[in-house]
């Protein structure tokens, strides 16, 4: 039996037997009135509904709106996923950069804004503060009754508890509660000496830092003018070319390159400083050669 096509194609009883069950014949024959198939388009099964292409393309043509049902992409969540690649499989920062990739992005969707090795960069950092932040923060929770118990398991472990005469920490309060309670099993012990009372050393890294984090604002005016003054070169893969081409001109032997600090650590600010130092010379001869650089330069 062909296909149904509408109420006015007329069936034969023999036809209709053939369609459907025995069980349902009498309710589906025809009589003398009713000789449509309503009830078989009624019974029939439904089927998903399937667009042309043809169609489609020629709707497009006509000017009515073809919906393709493309995903919009969001450029922050693109940008995230580019840095767990690299992190995760430790790739180059130019993964970025390469033909193939920037190809393999646009074919999958045309809206991907393309990135460089710098936004990558700071991408990558952005995540890495995000997520040591969120460490730092889990840190602080934890009671420092659940930081000695911890800790005094991993001494059981390795079988060494008996062989701790001190540990060193900073001056968080939690750290405080979990050198009073490790101090007090141990002296109960009497695994340390003198009731514990040299038990907690200070961390002097840390006593450090605090004094130089006072310390550094004194001289922040200079600084910030530095750090802007390396940011301005490194910025830019030509002005970085212009500036190992000037080092090979005036004969400069200094090869540690330029460090660019992190605010939150004093140390990478004293190696930016003595990278500067070193190439005093160079930043004087660029003065003279780069009007823009010159706004940058400063003699302090």
């Amino acid at each position: 039996m062909a296909g149904v096509q509408n109420d006015d194609d007329v069936m034969s009883e023999e036809d209709v037997a053939i369609v459907v069950p025995k069980t349902r014949k009498r309710n589906l024959t025809s009589n003398g009135k009713k000789g449509g198939t309503s009830t078989i388009q009624r019974n029939k099964c439904l089927r998903r509904q399937m667009q042309d292409v043809g169609q489609m393309l020629l709707s497009a043509k006509n000017g009515q709106q073809v919906s393709t049902h493309a995903r919009k992409i969001d450029q922050t969540k693109f940008r995230e996923f580019v840095s767990k690649l690299i992190i995760a499989r430790n790739l180059p920062l130019g993964l970025v950069e390469w033909p193939e990739f920037r190809d393999l992005c646009a074919y999958l969707n045309d809206d991907v804004n393309t990135l460089s090795r710098n936004t990558s960069k700071a991408d990558i950092l952005k995540a890495h503060g995000m997520r040591k932040e969120a460490i730092h923060k889990r840190l602080k929770c934890v009671p420092g009754e659940a930081l000695a118990a911890k800790l005094f398991v991993i001494l059981e472990y390795w079988g060494i508890e008996e062989k701790v005469c001190n540990i060193t920490l900073d001056n968080a309060a939690s750290n405080d509660r979990c050198i009073k309670v490790m101090k007090s099993r141990l002296v109960a012990k009497k695994i340390v000496f003198n009731k514990g009372k040299y038990f907690h050393v200070r961390c002097c890294a840390h006593i450090l830092a605090l004094i130089l984090k006072d310390g550094l604002p004194k001289i922040d005016p200079a600084v910030i003018k530095v750090r802007k003054l390396v940011k301005y070169i490194k910025s830019s893969q030509i002005r970085k070319q212009n500036f190992f081409e000037t080092v090979e001109t005036l004969g400069i032997s200094v090869r540690m390159g330029l460090h660019r600090d992190v605010k939150t650590r004093w140390n990478s600010t004293y190696l930016m400083l003595q990278s500067c130092i070193a190439y005093e010379d160079v930043f004087t001869h660029l003065k003279l050669m780069d009007k823009d650089y010159e706004d940058s330069h400063t003699e302090e």
